[in-house]
């Protein structure tokens, strides 16, 4: 394992994979039909910012995909009947902490998917695009 490259390092670790990647795939998913409601629009108006506004979305969709899986852990951990554990409580904050978190935390991985579905949606060249 090299030491020296981190991000192929957690890209490729198994457990990670089992438990954060693979479990926010179907969250990841049904994140698309909010955000295209939502984005769709706000990409008709403004149409010169196309790939900027998808750039973002894409961003918060991947970020809100962990995150959930996040909140998921959380409450599944809530459920273990020691005293410690039960005072869990989630909210809207708990959601928006997890949101930061997994930006922070995993943003290699998220920056990774969001220019591979940039590539697939605009072409290789969709940098020049911005």
């Amino acid at each position: 394992m090299d030491i020296g490259n981190k991000e192929k390092e957690l890209q490729e670790h198994p457990v990670l994979a089992l438990l954060f990647y693979m479990p926010a795939i179907p969250i990841t998913a049904i994140m698309i039909i909010p955000l295209s409601i939502i984005f769709i629009p706000i990409i008709y108006l403004f149409k010169k910012h196309e790939v900027k506004i998808m750039r973002f979305s894409l961003y918060l969709q991947n970020a809100c995909g962990l995150a959930g899986w996040l909140v998921i852990e959380e409450w599944l951990i809530s459920q273990i009947p020691l005293p410690f554990f039960s005072n869990i409580s989630i909210n809207w904050i708990d959601f928006l902490i997890a949101l930061v978190i997994a930006l922070i935390i995993f943003y290699a991985h998220i920056k990774r998917m969001v220019e591979e579905n940039l590539c697939k949606t605009y072409g290789n060249d969709w940098k020049s695009l911005l």
